[in-house]
């Protein structure tokens, strides 16, 4: 898993599509919590993807 802090949601969108994984997003703008840590193998794993406006 990257770090996707600071990412915009529509290139989370763009990384759930390729990974094929499923992700809880909340909120809109920029990531500023991401529930599975930077460096985790996805697996089988789900998570949640927060963002906020800047």
């Amino acid at each position: 898993m990257p770090d996707l802090t600071g990412w915009s949601k529509s290139d989370v969108l763009k990384f759930v599509q390729l990974t094929g994984k499923k992700f809880k997003l909340v909120g809109d703008g920029f990531v500023t919590q991401q529930s599975i840590a930077a460096g985790t193998l996805l697996g089988d794993t789900s998570g949640t993807i927060k963002f906020k406006q800047q």
